[in-house]
């Protein structure tokens, strides 16, 4: 019942208060302006992260027994530290350096005082049982790469919440299987904030969720992802022969466009930092659909590669992951390859028909 209700309260506050938050936002005009390497066209709110994240917060205050409360506190707290560094990047941009001390901070909280982080390999690379010095700095680590990877996934409407939707409902759904109460609460009420949210972010999107929403999504993700894998071992429904190849295909857009655009930026000379416009998104873009058809494709894709992970799971984590990573590297390239092939035709036909014109002339 106090899942249901969870996400009653949750998905009801933030459908409420979106519409208050949008219009004062844009009576005040603090919105994501336009420039050339963005591509919106129109002048749009970007602090929609902050009513879904108090919403979902809200929720758990008021449905979560107060015992489940402090079991997560450091987690709570490193939400918090992520969300107001989010409404301050958003309202005047921070640094690379900044966000990541605070974002250290707040990986720090969850994996040392809350225990959370990776004590295994679980085989992959032959690696079995590892150190909790080296276990804890590895989770840490992973838990900024990926706040940040799914960061970069914000780029177009809707696909940023439609990835977490889909990851919070199959987390929140087998924690609750698993009588993992206070993530199981977590990760439902995140759920049910952002499809509230999505219902005015989807394309044309009246506002955009901003660092403000993507890097809380980014943190509390990564960090219940962990959760899953470290508990996992003593899961009395659905486990997972391989938990970890299962958090990457739960998790595979981020992660799979992070180390294309940067392995792209590394081979043209460039600091994988900086930013373009190469991200698989913008690619789906430049092949002429529109923002809703981009997201449709790109979470049908994440659905296939989570399936592909649940169904294939007695392979264990090594082969599985190494299959992972070929189809995602096939697909890319089958998308790179029409891409350049079309754009060569657009090239050729433009070239053509400037001859026409030099030659009428």
């Amino acid at each position: 019942m106090d899942f249901l209700v969870a996400a009653c309260i949750s998905f009801t506050l933030t459908f409420i208060t979106l519409p208050v938050v949008i219009n004062v936002l844009n009576s005040i005009d603090l919105l994501d302006i336009p420039d050339r390497r963005k591509i919106h066209k129109v002048s749009t709110p970007s602090l929609g992260g902050i009513p879904f994240v108090f919403s979902a917060l809200l929720s758990l205050l008021i449905v979560m027994p107060f015992s489940d409360l402090a079991d997560i506190k450091f987690l709570l707290a490193g939400i918090i530290i992520t969300f107001i560094l989010g409404i301050r990047d958003d309202i005047s941009s921070l640094n690379a350096r900044q966000k990541l001390v605070v974002q250290c901070l707040a990986a720090f909280l969850v994996v040392h005082f809350l225990g959370i982080y990776i004590s295994s390999f679980y085989g992959f690379l032959g690696i079995q049982t590892i150190s909790p010095i080296i276990g804890k700095l590895i989770s840490a680590l992973l838990i900024v790469i990926l706040t940040n990877a799914f960061n970069l996934i914000d780029g177009i409407d809707g696909l940023a919440g439609g990835t977490a939707i889909m990851v919070f409902t199959f987390l929140g759904v087998w924690f609750n299987y698993n009588g993992i109460n206070a993530f199981s609460l977590l990760s439902i009420s995140m759920a049910s904030a952002i499809l509230a949210f999505m219902y005015f972010n989807w394309y044309p999107s009246k506002i955009f969720m901003g660092d403000t929403g993507s890097m809380v999504l980014g943190f509390t993700l990564s960090t219940t992802l962990i959760k899953f894998i470290q508990v996992n071992e003593v899961a009395t429904w659905a486990r997972f022969d391989a938990s970890v190849a299962m958090a990457i295909g739960l998790f595979i857009l981020p992660i799979y466009d992070t180390l294309r655009v940067f392995f792209k930026r590394i081979l043209q000379g460039k600091s994988p930092f900086q930013p373009d416009r190469n991200h698989v998104h913008h690619i789906l873009l430049n092949f002429g659909l529109n923002h809703g058809q981009a997201t449709t494709i790109l979470l049908i894709f994440s659905i296939f590669m989570s399936a592909m992970s649940w169904l294939l799971q007695p392979l264990g984590n090594n082969i599985l992951i190494i299959l992972q990573l070929a189809t995602v590297t096939v697909l890319g390239s089958v998308l790179d390859y029409v891409i350049a092939k079309r754009l060569k035709r657009k090239e050729r036909q433009l070239s053509g028909e400037q001859f026409t014109i030099s030659k009428s002339a």
